[in-house]
């Protein structure tokens, strides 16, 4: 989200009609300082969503020859990981909005589907896993052609895909692993991705996302064709289970951080998860009043004085609350007060994406979130958003505590921890930690994060 669109060319009401499973409840009533535990499950037990489906606009049968090499960017994937037996996973749509894996000799396979099939059918790992070599090792996969909506899977183990091909929709859809479903069959294993997207037009943008959770700690670096190397070092090595342990320890406001922690039957941490993909569980202990103080003092302070949003393309708007509801100069839509999923989401409430938005909301509600999110708004100069610097983010209760922890736990501070945290002052340091370059030579991952 914010950076990457997942889901292209079927609806979600669509891929509902598809939906196997029974809504997954997060498990009997719990102390909301007791973690999520991991109970995978099988076929019946997947839950299609935009986050876990990539959707191919292009259904015609595969080419019967890979077309000729377009770009030559080798992936070097060096594997830091003491715990087992790594196994890598490219996927993303080709240049005629394919669904394709890369195998480990650089060839493109074509995952396929038969059309009206609603049952995901798994992919053969034989087809798409890479094995990376013992800890120390790098295994580089030549990246031959461009890539949109790509990412790079990574497992302790080996992780499963699955396809199914909707009645009435353009192409097949890929299912991937769902972080934020306890009975998803890759529940058990620890895994990790980055994204990215490469055409002629821009090069490559690849960026550490930790939005929807923290699992296998990642770290990148950059190789340019100016001979620079861009690093964006991710979290700290063993940040995953010191993750876990600062949601326990915030859980002490009687909010239910603890539990975006997703553990095994032993209490071994596998994932983080994002608030708003936490809240996405059915059955899941809301945040209930947790941001309403907040947002009252907010609404109360920007009455009688006027919060100003700096754009991109048009410039410092200035905005006030009125009938209830913060409306600003130029925007079409005003934004009433919103409730803890629509901050940590920046996708619903006041900060839905409206179907006739103009450019000016396009470019305010992602900077008004941003600063929901950060606790900025009642700070001495939060006035103008955004303008204070990262010191000044998560200072205050209530915030979003989850990208707190990222930020604090990653190697140089910056992260994609959630939706806009790309938004930041101008000439400020990119807090995502997005790298990209129009001639990329090399890209180098660090599964486990960099030493």
């Amino acid at each position: 989200m914010g950076i990457f669109s997942r889901f292209v060319g079927v609806s979600v009401a669509a891929l509902a009609a598809v939906t196997l499973a029974t809504p997954v409840p997060a498990g009997p009533a719990t102390a909301s300082d007791q973690p999520t535990v991991a109970q995978p499950g099988g076929v019946s037990d997947i839950i299609l969503t935009a986050q876990n489906t990539l959707n191919a606009t292009n259904g015609s049968p595969p080419p019967h020859f890979q077309q000729l090499s377009a770009m030559n960017l080798p992936l070097a994937l060096v594997n830091e990981i003491r715990a087992g037996p790594v196994t890598a996973y490219i996927t993303g749509l080709d240049t005629s909005n394919r669904l394709v894996f890369v195998q480990s000799n650089g060839q493109f396979y074509y995952p396929t589907a038969q059309q009206g099939n609603t049952t995901p059918q798994q992919v053969p790992d034989a087809n798409i896993g890479i094995p990376l070599g013992a800890y120390g090792t790098t295994q580089t996969v030549n990246l031959a052609n461009y890539l949109s909506s790509g990412r790079i899977y990574f497992g302790v183990g080996k992780l499963s895909f699955y396809t199914v091909y909707p009645s009435g929709a353009s192409g097949p859809t890929l299912v991937q692993p769902a972080a934020n479903n306890p009975k998803d069959p890759n529940a058990l294993v620890k895994w990790g991705f980055i994204e990215f997207t490469t055409n002629s037009a821009s090069g490559i943008y690849v960026n550490l996302s930790n939005v929807d959770f923290v699992g296998l700690v990642l770290g990148m670096a950059l190789q340019t064709g100016s001979g620079t190397t861009l690093n964006a070092r991710g979290l700290k090595p063993g940040s995953l289970q010191p993750m876990c342990d600062a949601m326990k320890q915030a859980g002490q406001d009687g909010q239910p951080w603890p539990k975006l922690c997703m553990v095994d039957n032993s209490n071994n941490a596998l994932r983080v998860l994002g608030p708003q993909d936490y809240l996405s569980i059915p059955g899941s202990t809301k945040f209930s009043a947790y941001w309403e103080n907040y947002v009252n003092q907010v609404f109360t302070k920007y009455t009688t004085q006027t919060l100003t949003v700096v754009t991109p393309t048009h410039g410092n708007v200035p905005c006030k609350v009125v009938n209830g509801a913060i409306t600003c100069q130029g925007d079409n839509h005003s934004y009433a007060k919103p409730i803890a999923i629509d901050i940590y989401g920046c996708n619903s409430g006041p900060f839905q994406v409206y179907p006739d938005a103009n450019d000016v909301h396009k470019e305010v509600y992602p900077r008004i979130c941003a600063a929901f999110n950060r606790a900025t708004l009642l700070l001495q100069g939060g006035e103008t958003q955004p303008s204070l610097p990262a010191t000044s983010y998560y200072q205050s209760e209530p915030s979003n505590l989850y990208s707190k922890n990222v930020h604090q736990l990653s190697v140089d501070g910056t992260g994609y921890a959630f939706p806009y945290d790309d938004v930041n002052p101008n000439g400020s340091v990119d807090q995502a930690g997005a790298l990209t370059d129009s001639n990329p030579q090399k890209l180098t991952v660090y599964i486990g994060g960099q030493q």
